[in-house]
């Protein structure tokens, strides 16, 4: 176990060697490999991104080699980007739409830089997979002992009944989610073993991570969660159907006995809807008719990114502004895009969507043996259904996380496609 990263270490090494910018390539490989650790502080992870980013640009200069800024992916993003930036210099507060926007391009050119090192250095893949393996039972193992002692191995209180693990905020179970779907990827394909043992170790790991999910009471990452486990199940165990319902029974008990044992995580999942509740009706209600009210009035180019909770009473009834405009963003992904980019940037970014993914999902019949693209690939996917309420795809902490497993999804996919001579995208 000790000899495993050391020598994943010398290969990358040897890898990158022989390429272009050695000391360069080494240095942005090991930001990515830390990256699963650093989503815990965003702001650190938000620090690595961009210096892979800065370390991107500088080889592609220092090589002349923009190749990778051809690909059909990359060129809608940065239409994107450029639509951003104009409708936010010409929005209400070009300040804030403009500036948002400005800086946005990091992701791209990280997400660029991640899959032209994983094209040189296949061991970087390896690598961070075992890092997302590592920092989500870090995570779960984490947030079970603050449910457990009502304080965090750091120290750190629970955030009044809500679960904050190493992360600090009441986030947790998302970050959880989507960063440790490439470990429930994994053990899903040990379901497949012969031996009894593995399949035991592989069922007491899904537990693990999936009961500290559950427990941060967070309603829609539970039901995220469900569905994530449906795939997993159905498309990289594959096993028979008798695996299938036993697990599914199992799962389901599982959930019944924590309501029992501990119905303050019945409480919390129910207070979540409760506590949304004003006198004018359920907030959610009115935040999503808010967002439809400001996209009716600008339904061509929107109002610009990460403006909506400063324009959004320009647009909605003054008796409802105060409940229904007191968020950052609406609540949903779909209803963001186009309250605040219009019909016009939210087909770009769907094109986008569609483009970068599109390899990974249609490599769906690998990811029994490809467990890091298979949880990238889903991550991203549960982040993009279309009636969850989610977090503000314009925000820091959602982007750094979002984009992490966006670029992992395409960076594997290309990898393998490289690997096995199949053509790239």
């Amino acid at each position: 176990m000790v000899a495993a990263p050391q020598r994943l270490y010398r290969d990358m090494r040897h890898e990158l060697d022989v390429g272009p910018c050695p000391r360069v390539s080494v240095f942005m490989a090991a930001l990515c490999v830390l990256l699963p650790f650093l989503l815990y502080a965003h702001s650190f992870a938000d620090i690595a991104i961009s210096l892979v980013a800065l370390g991107h640009l500088y080889i592609s200069v220092r090589t002349r080699d923009f190749a990778w800024a051809r690909q059909t992916w990359v060129v809608i993003a940065l239409i994107f980007w450029s639509y951003a930036m104009v409708r936010g210099a010409l929005s209400n507060h070009p300040e804030v739409a403009g500036g948002h926007a400005l800086v946005w391009i990091r992701f791209i050119v990280f997400a660029a830089g991640l899959q032209v090192l994983a094209l040189r250095a296949p061991s970087l893949l390896k690598a961070m997979l075992g890092s997302f393996v590592a920092a989500s039972l870090f995570g779960a193992a984490d947030t079970l002992f603050q449910f457990t002692v009502g304080r965090d191995i750091f120290g750190r209180p629970m955030l009044g009944e809500r679960l904050t693990g190493p992360l600090g905020s009441a986030a947790i179970g998302v970050l959880l989610l989507f960063a440790g779907l490439p470990l429930l990827a994994l053990l899903f394909t040990r379901l497949r073993a012969p031996a009894l043992s593995r399949k035991a170790v592989a069922v007491a790991g899904i537990l693990l991570l999936s009961v500290a999910i559950f427990l941060t009471g967070e309603r829609m990452t539970a039901i995220l969660l469900a569905a994530a486990l449906l795939v997993l199940l159905l498309v990289v165990a594959r096993a028979s159907w008798r695996v299938n319902i036993s697990l599914i029974g199992l799962s389901l008990i599982v959930a019944a006995l924590i309501y029992a044992v501990f119905p303050q995580v019945l409480a919390r999942h129910l207070s979540s809807i409760a506590v949304f509740t004003v006198p004018q009706g359920d907030m959610y209600v009115l935040i999503w008719q808010a967002a439809l009210d400001v996209f009716k009035a600008n339904p061509i180019v929107g109002i610009g990114v990460h403006t909506f909770r400063l324009d959004c009473p320009l647009y909605v009834p003054a008796d409802l502004a105060e409940a229904a405009c007191r968020s950052l963003h609406p609540h949903n992904l779909w209803l963001e895009l186009l309250a605040e980019t219009g019909v016009t940037g939210t087909a770009i970014l769907l094109v986008f969507f569609v483009a970068a993914l599109k390899p990974a999902v249609d490599l769906w019949r690998v990811w029994p043996t490809e467990p890091l693209l298979a949880g990238a690939a889903i991550a991203v996917l549960l982040r993009l259904w279309p009636v969850a309420s989610a977090k503000s795809f314009f925000v820091n902490q959602n982007e750094v996380l979002f984009w992490t497993t966006l670029a992992v999804a395409v960076a594997a996919a290309s990898s393998y496609m490289s690997r096995t001579s199949s053509k790239l995208p």
